[in-house]
C-alpha cells in the first residue's frame, strides 16, 4: 500500500488470506493506493480519506412501532460545503447488526443532523449495550455500501434484486478498499 506522499506501507500475512499492517494512522486528505499481485494478476484500488465529521453523540427513545423497544439516534454537525458521506456500523450487546447504514448529506449539507437509525435484525431494549461506529468515506466507497443497502430490506420498496456492488477495484471484484476515518460511541438504551 501506498499513499500520493510517496510513502510505502508492506502488509504482512497474519494468517493464511489476512495481511495486516501495524502502526499506519491515516491522513485525511492523502489518497491511499493498494496494489494486490496473486496468481499473477494485479489488483489495484485508491480511496482518498475524507475528514472527520464529529459523531456528537448517540440517544436512543421508545420505539414508534413498539413501547417495550428503543430506536437509535446519532447526532452530529455535516460541514457545508463539502460532500459528505458516511458509513454506520451498529452493535447491539456486542453483536454487529447485520443490515448495512450509508448516508450522504445531499439533503442536510451543513446542517446539524439527527438521524435515526431504522435496524430490524436485532431488537434494542432498555439496558442493553448499543455501540455505533461512523465513518466518514468517500464516494466511491459510499456507492458500494449504498447499493448493498438498497438490496437489503432497508432498500426502496424492501429492496432490490441482488448483484454485486460497483467495487473500487480493478479489475472489478466482490469488494472494496476503503482509506476511512472512525468514531465509536456507545451507550446504554434507556
Amino acid at each position: 500500500m501506498t499513499d500520493n506522499k510517496g510513502n510505502s506501507y508492506p502488509l504482512t500475512e497474519t494468517a493464511p488470506g489476512n495481511y495486516t499492517i501495524d502502526l499506519l494512522a491515516g491522513v485525511p486528505g492523502n489518497t491511499y493506493t493498494m496494489n494486490v499481485l496473486t496468481n499473477g494478476k494485479n489488483y489495484i484500488s485508491q480511496s482518498v480519506m475524507p475528514a472527520v465529521v464529529k459523531l456528537d453523540s448517540v440517544t436512543t427513545k421508545t420505539s414508534d412501532f413498539d413501547s417495550k423497544k428503543r430506536q437509535v439516534i446519532i447526532h452530529y454537525q455535516d460541514t457545508p460545503g463539502i460532500a459528505n458521506q458516511y458509513r454506520v456500523v451498529m452493535y447491539v450487546n456486542t453483536v454487529q447488526v447485520k443490515a448495512v447504514f450509508a448516508y450522504n448529506d445531499d439533503f442536510n449539507d451543513g446542517k446539524y443532523v439527527r438521524n435515526e437509525i431504522r435496524e430490524q435484525d436485532i431488537d434494542i431494549y432498555p439496558g442493553d449495550k448499543v455501540t455505533i461506529e461512523m465513518q466518514c468515506i468517500d464516494k466511491p466507497v459510499y456507492t458500494y455500501w449504498l447499493t448493498l443497502m438498497q438490496q437489503s430490506d432497508s432498500g426502496p420498496g424492501g429492496g432490490v434484486t441482488p448483484s454485486n456492488p460497483p467495487a473500487n477495484i480493478s479489475p472489478q471484484v466482490l469488494g472494496y478498499f476503503s482509506a476511512h476515518t472512525t468514531q465509536t460511541i456507545s451507550v446504554i438504551a434507556k
